[in-house]
């Protein structure tokens, strides 16, 4: 039961810092709404999705590699994965040179190539970042990389607003991915041992990393296209106001399931790769038991993200932005079945099975792209949003079936989950408009409903751990 308890425990604490961070940066996005108008977070978000794609277009499992592998903790290993991780960075930003005209006339907005020269610079910074941070992970010691990204959050928050209240114009939002770079490289060296460095580089670990990585590059691939194609999409198929209106939707809704990749990248594998390497039962018991442990608060998350997302864009965001509540609503079915779909990716990478989930995530990008376009084609943007969750959908689907097939493991526990949230959402909805007349009536009855599933969830923990039902070693 303790070793249970500790990993909830470390749950609550990566929820707690990136709440707490994520609450700081959605302050300063609440007051850069007043700030600037929609069309400019329009072309932030292709900005930021440039940025992200670019990381994960080229991960080659640095990462991955120095949890998974037996030497990753050996400091010439980590010295040529640090190596390697700043060549990349150097990299990537010479490709931005090339391509940001092209996506300037592409997206037809002639600013943008100046934008992402400086927004740009963040993929250099980033390549300095210590890979310390990496070992602490593979020993799932949380704490230092929730500390380095709460900082570089508050850091990047502050500047942010500030610059955008000097000069009310979009390089606010362009420079925040520089000042974040900046921070993050910095400050994860005060959290490195000078014991830890090593500068070498061999060429042995280079091509182990690179041999391991070959199937998590298009695993990442998928990965980058699924959480992100539809900002790429929106920027060409709607105007830049509705792409902004959305955008800000989306930053709502995803502040969870930014949370829950994180407990994927470091709980979730950590835990799985150590457990592959003893034998397929107690694999199967520590995913099942992972399961049981994350997902009720995953998705007890997203129930109260749709719950509150109508009253948080309402009251506290200028009229443009007031669509943004329905549209965080419906991002919340689609981050659900993204979550479902990761975990059972994660579950083949920790297997050593990379290349299942390459596989399959390649599919579910083009399920995406064509279920998204038929529903924004007959829907609008409520179709395009239920488009991309039925792509995740069908990528889960298809893990659960191959889980099965190869390994004999079958366990629906999520599907309850599911089932449970969708009753308490249907008798909430029923519950406010039939019990609660004014607007005040039916804000009460919203809190009330958000204490009763708070109030189930700590129950439901309780229960499982004093029970000692569930059995993670």
């Amino acid at each position: 039961m303790s070793n249970n308890k500790s990993v909830l425990s470390k749950s609550l604490l990566v929820i707690l810092f990136n709440v707490s961070g994520m609450g700081i940066r959605f302050l300063s996005n609440l007051v850069l709404a007043w700030l600037l108008v929609p069309e400019m977070f329009g072309v932030a978000a292709i900005i930021t999705t440039v940025i992200i794609g670019m990381m994960m277009l080229s991960d080659v499992g640095i990462y991955d590699s120095v949890i998974r592998n037996e030497k990753g903790e050996e400091k010439d290993f980590c010295s040529t994965a640090w190596y390697m991780q700043i060549g990349r960075g150097v990299v990537l930003y010479l490709v931005i040179l090339v391509i940001a005209p092209l996506l300037a006339d592409f997206y037809e907005v002639p600013e943008l190539t100046q934008y992402l020269y400086v927004a740009g610079l963040a993929l250099i910074l980033f390549g300095f970042k210590s890979i310390y941070m990496s070992v602490l992970q593979r020993r799932m010691d949380v704490l230092p990389e929730l500390k380095l990204e709460f900082i570089a959050q508050t850091v990047t928050a502050m500047a942010t607003v500030l610059i955008a209240y000097w000069t009310g114009s979009i390089w606010a939002l362009v420079v925040s991915h520089v000042i974040n770079g900046v921070t993050l490289a910095l400050v994860s060296h005060f959290y490195t041992p000078r014991s830890f460095y090593r500068f070498a580089f061999v060429k042995e670990y280079f091509w182990q990393i690179l041999h391991f990585g070959k199937w998590i590059y298009f695993g990442t691939l998928a990965t980058f296209l699924t959480g992100h194609m539809d900002k790429l999409i929106l920027g060409k198929i709607a105007s830049l106001q509705e792409l902004g209106v959305y955008q800000i939707g989306f930053t709502f809704a995803a502040i969870f399931y930014s949370i829950s990749a994180i407990l994927m990248g470091r709980l979730v594998y950590p835990a799985l790769a150590e457990a592959s390497r003893d034998n397929v039962g107690s694999f199967h018991r520590i995913m099942t038991d992972l399961k049981r442990v994350l997902l009720p608060l995953i998705g007890a998350m997203l129930i109260f993200s749709w719950l509150v997302a109508p009253y948080f864009f309402t009251y506290l965001y200028p009229a443009a932005y007031h669509d943004a509540g329905w549209i965080s609503q419906y991002i919340a079915l689609m981050i659900w079945f993204m979550v479902l779909s990761d975990f059972h990716s994660a579950v083949f990478v920790a297997h050593n099975e990379p290349k299942i989930t390459a596989i399959v995530s390649l599919g579910v990008v083009g399920l995406r792209l064509v279920f998204s376009l038929a529903g924004y084609y007959l829907f609008q943007l409520p179709g395009f949003i239920l488009g991309m969750a039925a792509g995740s959908l069908v990528g889960y689907l298809i893990y659960k079936y191959l889980l099965r097939k190869r390994q004999g493991y079958s366990n629906y526990y999520e599907l309850f989950l599911f089932i449970a949230g969708l009753l308490f959402v249907v008798v909430f909805s029923f519950g406010r408009e039939w019990l609660a007349g004014s607007e005040m009536a039916r804000i009460a009855f919203s809190v009330a409903s958000m204490a009763i599933l708070g109030a189930g969830l700590l129950i439901y923990y309780k229960l499982a751990l004093d029970r000692r039902s569930l059995a993670l070693a």
